[in-house]
Order: structure tokens, then C-alpha cells, then sequence
């Protein structure tokens, strides 16, 4: 008798468990379609900022959010590691260790560095990524 409470315990902390996992992997956008693909980045529009409207190589300035709630970037010749957190339409990024290379007068990767961690919102129409800035400005991935 003391053997079955103790399986039915176990039984209900393995779900208890499962559970938790469950939460915290949604809660790092894992369902919202903006994992699983290294986002490249095609345009932007920021007030005041000399963000271009079209990026020349968008191959070159990459995010891939993953499910776990860390963010891999590649800035030109740079890389970026660190976290974003989303609720439904809301996003926020932080960006940590990043490496300083000077890229050359041509490259983005200060101007993209910059504008990443003012996300505030996102939307993904048709296939592309829309992030919606602190600042009113955006930037857009395919």
C-alpha cells in the first residue's frame, strides 16, 4: 500500500514537472513563429537614426531566436549572444556579450546592434518579421 502512494507521488511531481517545463518554453515565444529560422535583416525605418531602408546584404545582419529564450546575432563581421522575452505581440531584447570588430564605413552592424534591444513589438505578415521600436521605427526580416 505505502509502495502505490509513493509511484502516484512520483507519478504527479513527474507531471508537476513536465508542466513547469511546458510553461516556461512558451513563455520564451516558442510557439509564435518567430523560432525555428535565422531572420535576415531586409529593411528598417528609425527617426533620427541612419537605419537604411533597404539593407544591401541581409544575409550579413542574422537573428535566430531559439525556444529556450536566447537570441544568436550576427552583425556583419560581429556576433551577438543574449535574451528576448514575447507575450503575444510584445518583444524585448537584451543583447550580452558582443564582439567589437570594426566591420568597415559601409557596414550596418553598429546601427543594427543598436536598434535590436529597442524592440517593443513584432508581427509576422506573409512571412516577414516586422519588430516595431521603442522609438516608433522599425525594422523587417525575411
Amino acid at each position: 500500500m505505502e509502495i502505490q502512494k509513493m509511484k502516484r507521488r512520483l507519478i504527479g511531481l513527474g507531471l508537476g514537472l513536465v508542466l513547469v517545463a511546458m510553461v516556461a518554453a512558451c513563455s520564451s515565444g516558442s510557439s509564435s513563429g518567430l523560432t525555428g529560422k535565422a531572420w535576415q535583416w531586409s529593411s528598417g525605418t528609425e527617426p533620427g537614426t541612419p537605419m537604411p531602408g533597404v539593407v544591401p546584404d541581409p544575409t550579413s545582419y542574422t537573428a535566430t531566436f531559439n525556444t529556450d529564450g536566447s537570441i544568436n546575432v550576427k552583425a556583419d563581421c560581429n556576433v551577438s549572444n543574449g535574451t528576448y522575452t514575447s507575450t503575444s505581440t510584445a518583444l524585448t531584447i537584451t543583447l550580452g556579450a558582443t564582439t567589437l570588430v570594426a566591420c568597415g564605413s559601409a557596414s550596418l552592424s553598429t546601427v543594427f546592434l543598436a536598434a535590436l534591444p529597442k524592440a517593443a513589438s513584432y508581427a509576422i505578415n506573409s512571412g516577414a518579421l516586422v519588430i516595431t521600436l521603442s522609438d516608433g521605427g522599425t525594422m523587417t526580416f525575411k
